[in-house]
């Protein structure tokens, strides 16, 4: 393996400044606010619930709460430096798997640049995401690159490392070997030769076993009384086996990894035909051109094998989110192995005028794409913030104890490019951040339905009328107006 050429770390030097500064602008917004600073840590939340287990993310909380001014920008210097870490990762991997340097650019370039990279990308709380991926990623890399105890070692660390940053990590015990397996595949009947499967079986034994180890502490380690999983069936992250939602969220981690469609224009309302019909139809060539290549590969002997197993790998990699509600953030730990599978099918083929152009109208809808979704996750973290400014400016008062009443409606919201008011400002929680977590000392909140104006105020005054503490302020909050209520 060759080191890397100072071309190359300036390179990485200059993809991770882009992408800092594309998403240091973005806000957070809805439940990006669950990983600010944490100011009430007790060491049993280091422990799993009934949702989460993630140690790592709970320690970097405690971290962001001594110094909250840093937040969310040191999450998004996190969530850049690992994107582009995993990229140049995956640009190493590309020399075990024969793809050539030409080929090697584009499969960075679509893994970096991917529509659906950006739900990781421009969310705040997506480090844990984009760290669970590079962690199983090196898991990959000293996998290959050692033998003997130290593979296997070095291997097992890094997996448990991913799994404790977010439980989609755990499919690296797996996986790794499995990729590692790609590499003694010389055609389709090596598939099934016994040496081979006796190279491979103890290693996915052992990497079961520890998945099945994390599982068991993890259950012995929960609270009495409480179970993995959710039970009520409308909560995004309920367990659900067997369902048209498994169906659904399988093709929307698979069309993510081979598409740049615009996403938003077509799943948000109110939509936008015009920006969806545009990327749709630069997409179609680019679909047309993989399918030729994967039959073609069929004539391939030494390919076909190969890619056959990458799409198994990458449907494990992609089953820890099949059985909850997936967002766009959720094909994010599969674009590492559609790009592999992409830059296997590329490779070899040759480049005509007309490949160059399908390639070019994938990349223009790309940018399209990301385009659009970064107006959307600005413009929702930039709702919250002026809330919280207009707030503050009609505060007189030092806010130690406040009575919080929002109005909520009925809105869609579509992952962090779409989001209604009243989740961009989540609950005061974009408020509180604007304080530097100082103020207010003592928070009560009230969420009350959305109705006519009349219907409004009586449901507010009933809240104020019913409390009998005494507070500095009361902030009322309908969509972007907000009204302050000052006990001087």
């Amino acid at each position: 393996m060759k080191r890397s050429t100072k071309h190359e770390l300036y390179w990485l030097l200059g993809m991770f400044i882009l992408f800092f500064l594309i998403s240091i602008f973005i806000r957070p917004v809805g439940d990006d606010w669950e990983t600010g600073p944490l100011r009430h840590f007790q060491w049993t939340q280091l422990l799993p619930n009934d949702r989460f287990w993630r140690p790592f993310e709970k320690i970097y909380r405690v971290l962001i709460g001594i110094v909250p001014w840093f937040y969310p920008w040191l999450n998004h210097l996190l969530v850049a430096l690992a994107h582009v870490l995993t990229a140049y990762c995956l640009y190493l991997l590309c020399d075990y798997f024969k793809i050539n340097k030409p080929i090697k650019i584009g499969v960075i370039l679509y893994f970096l640049f991917s529509p659906f990279a950006m739900g990781t990308v421009m969310t705040v709380d997506a480090w844990t995401q984009a760290f669970a991926e590079l962690w199983g990623v090196l898991s990959v890399l000293v996998y290959f690159r050692n033998t003997g105890i130290k593979r296997y070692l070095l291997w097992i660390i890094c997996c448990f490392i991913a799994v404790f940053t977010k439980e989609s990590g755990i499919v690296w015990f797996i996986v790794t070997p499995l990729l590692f397996f790609v590499l003694q595949i010389d055609t389709f009947s090596s598939i099934f030769k016994k040496e081979n499967i006796r190279k491979i079986a103890f290693p996915i034994i052992a990497g079961a076993a520890f998945a099945v180890m994390y599982f068991i502490l993890r259950e012995l380690l929960l609270p009495s009384g409480t179970g993995i999983g959710v039970d009520n069936p409308n909560n995004r992250y309920h367990v659900s086996i067997l369902s048209v939602r498994l169906f659904r969220n399988l093709c929307m981690i698979i069309g993510g990894c081979f598409t740049s469609f615009d996403s938003v224009a077509l799943f948000y309302h109110p939509r936008n035909w015009l920006l969806a019909g545009i990327t749709i139809i630069l997409n179609i060539p680019f679909l047309i051109l993989i399918g030729y290549l994967f039959v073609k590969a069929f004539s391939d002997k030494q390919k076909i094998g190969k890619i056959l197993i990458l799409i198994i790998i990458l449907l494990i990699v992609s089953s820890p989110h099949l059985i909850v509600q997936v967002g766009e953030m959720h094909v994010y730990p599969s674009l590492v192995i559609s790009a592999i599978i992409l830059g296997m099918l590329y490779s070899g083929i040759e480049y005509s005028p007309k490949t160059y152009m399908v390639l070019a109208a994938f990349a223009i809808s790309a940018f399209i794409s990301n385009i659009h979704k970064w107006i959307g996750a600005y413009t929702g973290g930039q709702t919250g913030y002026e809330i919280a400014l207009d707030i503050k400016k009609k505060t007189t008062v030092e806010p130690n104890k406040v009575l919080l009443i929002c109005v909520r409606y009925d809105e869609q919201q579509y992952s962090s490019f779409g989001i209604p008011a009243y989740a961009a400002f989540n609950l005061g929680e974009s408020a509180e951040a604007l304080y530097k977590y100082q103020y207010p000392k003592l928070f009560k909140k009230f969420i009350i339905k959305d109705g006519d104006e009349s219907f409004i105020e009586k449901q507010v005054n009933n809240i104020i009328q019913s409390e009998t503490e005494k507070y500095d302020c009361i902030w009322i909050v309908n969509r972007t107006n907000v009204k302050v209520i000052n006990n001087e």
